[in-house]
């Protein structure tokens, strides 16, 4: 891995019923081993979301090493939070 490798996150966003659009959680590829984990964790989060159907955009935007993020739930938070909402857990 370079200093280079990483250094981006996803900003995902969701249109809830009534047409708003509202951000719910970020994926930053910096905590990640490698870019396909983080990569492998964007499809991870897509197909949950799928699986309810919730319409969702994935931005993308590139960070510095030390550059903080929107303070947003991580991927694993958000996913927790809607299992515990819906009682359906995700698919393997």
């Amino acid at each position: 891995m370079n200093d280079f490798d990483n250094l981006w996150a996803c900003i995902v966003h969701v249109k809830k019923p009534g047409g708003d659009v509202v951000t719910v959680f970020v994926i930053d590829a910096r905590r990640y081993a490698d870019d396909q984990a983080a990569r492998d964790v964007i499809s991870e989060a897509g197909q949950f979301l799928d699986d309810r159907r919730v319409p969702a955009e994935f931005e993308y935007i590139q960070v510095r090493r030390d550059q903080p993020l929107p303070d947003l739930p991580t991927w694993e938070d958000y996913q927790r939070q809607t299992e515990s909402v819906d009682g359906r857990e995700a698919k393997p």
